[in-house]
């Protein structure tokens, strides 16, 4: 990974703006639905990676009532990070995406794919690079289908925290321990190689305590170093940031 060069300059990636959450996570679930049943007509899977946070415990439930217009059972899920915490923590990511979206759609145990929080750092996140290669082949990076993104207020994105420089910097491993997070529970975090290898990346932005970092990210000086979202860029595939109109 290199940050001499504003990448943005060639590929800037598409803003969708909408009036409010609402609308907007209407229609990030409407176009996930879409997506997952145009790759779904091509190959057998359509895989995704998922984070944490509390907006999309709501798009989950969206995701859910729309139950009848995806087959989940053709659904993988990754993790872009999670807390080193067992997966029945509060805390854990997995927990969170487990009781919103696993469990009500009935999709198999084999597809879900968490990272193991309550094992070592180190040995966690080497086995879950392991598993990627296991699934996808270990010729290339693996490329998901479609990376869906949250960004904090400080520019992080998964756990790619500001001025984390030896994780920022990592080139080669897909998956390492990112330190501690503002909770203060150490976490373990997929790494630019694989994320900027998604087919689709798309940022889910809302509430106007995210208007200064995203205004950041799109028109302010490139550091990846201090706002780490700047450092997501496609290696050919669609970024798109969706946002509601506080944040734009």
């Amino acid at each position: 990974m290199t940050f001499n060069i504003d990448w943005r300059i060639n590929n800037p990636g598409e803003t969708v703006v909408l009036p409010g959450t609402e609308t907007l996570l209407d229609y990030i679930a409407e176009n996930f639905i879409k997506l997952g049943c145009s790759i779904q007509k091509k190959k057998d899977f359509f895989s995704v990676v998922l984070g944490g946070g509390r907006t999309p415990v709501i798009l989950n439930a969206r995701l859910v009532a729309m139950a009848d217009r995806l087959d989940w059972s053709r659904l993988i899920i990754f993790f872009s990070d999670d807390r080193c915490v067992p997966p029945d923590h509060p805390d854990s990511n997995f927990r969170m995406i487990y009781n919103t979206l696993v469990k009500p759609l009935h999709i198999p145990s084999s597809n879900v794919f968490r990272i193991k929080g309550e094992h070592d750092p180190e040995n966690a996140a080497t086995q879950y690079e392991q598993k990627l290669y296991k699934i996808f082949g270990k010729d290339k990076i693996p490329r998901l289908d479609l990376a869906l993104l949250g960004l904090g207020p400080d520019g992080h994105t998964a756990s790619l925290f500001p001025r984390k420089i030896h994780v920022l910097n990592e080139k080669s491993k897909l998956v390492i321990p990112a330190g501690k997070g503002p909770e203060g529970h150490e976490r373990i975090t997929l790494t630019y190689p694989i994320i900027n290898q998604a087919l689709n990346i798309w940022f889910m932005i809302s509430g106007k305590e995210k208007k200064e970092v995203f205004q950041n990210i799109i028109n302010g000086k490139y550091n990846p170093i201090e706002c780490p979202a700047q450092g997501v860029r496609p290696v050919d595939g669609e970024l798109v940031y969706m946002v509601d109109q506080s944040v734009f």
